[in-house]
């Protein structure tokens, strides 16, 4: 299984959230942006973690950063 990571919670964020859903195999761990308020928006949405930092987010040993 990959565990992903998004940076950014913007308007692309989106197009990359629904590409990483469709694939077998995936754990998208968790989500952080320059917005707080984005990143839990988008983690609430999608069932991930929303990080605070993105030190943060790469503690979490993933395979894939997007």
């Amino acid at each position: 299984m990959l565990r992903y990571g998004l940076i950014g919670a913007g308007v692309v964020s989106r197009l990359h959230l629904d590409a990483i859903a469709q694939l077998e195999d995936v754990e998208l761990v968790g989500i952080t942006a320059l917005s707080a308020n984005a990143a839990e928006a988008r983690a609430r949405e999608y069932g991930a973690r929303a990080f605070e930092t993105t030190d943060g987010l790469l503690a979490e040993g993933l395979d894939v950063v997007v």
